[in-house]
């Protein structure tokens, strides 16, 4: 049943009471602290996230396809647009992903992909720059939290949607 409780609404989100009348200092959400809207935020984005990037793994090993802006997931690895090479998931290495910033991918051969100069954000018009292995994305249009969170298990399992 959900949408029974009362609505929370926290950082422009809502969440619903599963107890008629339960405030956010009456929700206690697998580890977040009591009265923490913080802490409620950060475990639920992180459950919803996980939950979604094995969704998306689903969807890669029943052979679909995840497009993220500039990059393409498949069973077989990723396309870095408009390159259409795949690498392989063994040369993917998640470094780190944050609303602000971006992700940033090690990217093993990522020179030879790319044509072996770096590619400054301006010359690649698709969101995306390169130094070395280093591949920074910023044009993704994810939602903060959860989608990061599920591009990171992505990333992180993606050798498993090829088994």
């Amino acid at each position: 049943m959900p949408y029974t409780g009362r609505r929370i609404r926290v950082e422009a989100k809502n969440f619903f009471a599963s107890e008629p009348g339960a405030s956010l200092g009456d929700v206690l959400f697998r580890g977040a602290a009591r009265g923490s809207a913080e802490s409620f935020i950060t475990v639920a984005s992180q459950r919803v996230g996980a939950a979604l990037g094995q969704r998306h793994l689903a969807e890669l090993r029943a052979g679909g396809e995840l497009g993220l802006g500039p990059l393409t997931f498949t069973r077989a690895g990723m396309t870095l647009a408009p390159f259409t090479e795949t690498v392989e998931w063994s040369r993917i290495e998640f470094v780190r992903a944050a609303p602000r910033h971006g992700v940033d991918l090690r990217v093993a051969g990522l020179p030879a992909l790319v044509g072996g100069r770096a590619l400054a954000p301006r010359a690649t018009k698709a969101g995306y720059s390169t130094e070395g292995d280093l591949l920074t994305v910023f044009s993704l249009h994810l939602r903060p939290g959860t989608d990061y969170i599920a591009l990171r298990t992505v990333v992180e399992e993606g050798g498993t949607a090829a088994e």
